[in-house]
């Protein structure tokens, strides 16, 4: 605290130091996602540096907090460039509290509600290549092993009719924004592609609505990333908003 007190100086340079390493951690988190995009890095490297870069922003801002709670204790003026500062710092902090269950690798890219029985991709296949991950259902399986683990990712059981049960999904999956590649209203068999809001990454969705009878039916959707060998939990939580939005209907 004494030294607080007597060395403001100090402080002032650590307020810079941490602004510029702030300003160079955004820039290079922008660069990552514009360079994913464009297909410059591949998905796994993308992810971990922008992860890594989080979690530096993470460290300067709990340093920010530092500097304003000094400001405050000593009674000095609070100015407009550490204000500034915690600002900037806001979102990748706030964007990586979801993200540090990601921290520690699960390498699960495919997951579904029901793991015994996936529901099955028909059109996916023509809209990978080779560098994407495989969608054969031995790799889905691998991808789904710790589903069970999950609470909220299981099949839904709801009493409506096959007809409507399956306009209800295709509802939701325009409320999602999802790209529908095919839906068959018989079969009860709707495809589509789902896209990340910042780094654009892609997720093939399968969505299967079976009749138990005239008015009983079970949906399951199953969620698989192209790019990512782990999905750091998109794909779960995919399917847990489907879901939440389903029971809201």
């Amino acid at each position: 605290m004494l030294i607080v007190a007597k060395s403001p100086a100090v402080w002032d340079k650590l307020e810079k130091i941490i602004s510029v390493l702030a300003e160079v951690c955004i820039l290079f988190i922008c660069l990552d996602i514009l360079s994913f995009r464009m297909g410059i890095l591949p998905g796994f490297i993308a992810i971990s540096a922008l992860y890594f870069t989080v979690a530096a922003c993470m460290l300067l801002y709990v340093a920010a907090l530092v500097l304003l709670a000094s400001r405050i204790i000593t009674s000095r003026r609070i100015g407009f460039e550490l204000v500034l500062l915690l600002m900037l710092l806001l979102a990748p902090v706030l964007a990586g509290f979801p993200l540090l269950g990601g921290l520690k690798p699960s390498y699960v890219n495919d997951v579904s509600t029901d793991n015994i029985s996936p529901p099955q991709f028909t059109y996916a296949y023509a809209l990978r290549d080779k560098s994407h991950n495989k969608l054969e259902l031995q790799s889905a399986l691998y991808g789904l092993a710790e589903v069970d683990q999950v609470p909220g990712v299981e099949s839904l059981h709801v009493d409506l009719s096959l007809r409507e049960a399956f306009r209800r999904a295709s509802y939701i999956v325009g409320l999602e924004g999802w790209t529908v590649i095919k839906q068959d209203a018989a079969a009860g068999s709707i495809e589509a592609v789902s896209i990340s809001a910042i780094m654009g990454f892609e997720s093939d969705v399968v969505i299967r609505v079976v009749s138990l009878d005239e008015s009983s039916t079970v949906v399951d959707i199953r969620s698989s990333s192209r790019e990512l060998a782990d999905d750091f939990g998109l794909n779960t939580r995919q399917i847990k908003g489907f879901l939440a939005k389903y029971r809201a209907l």
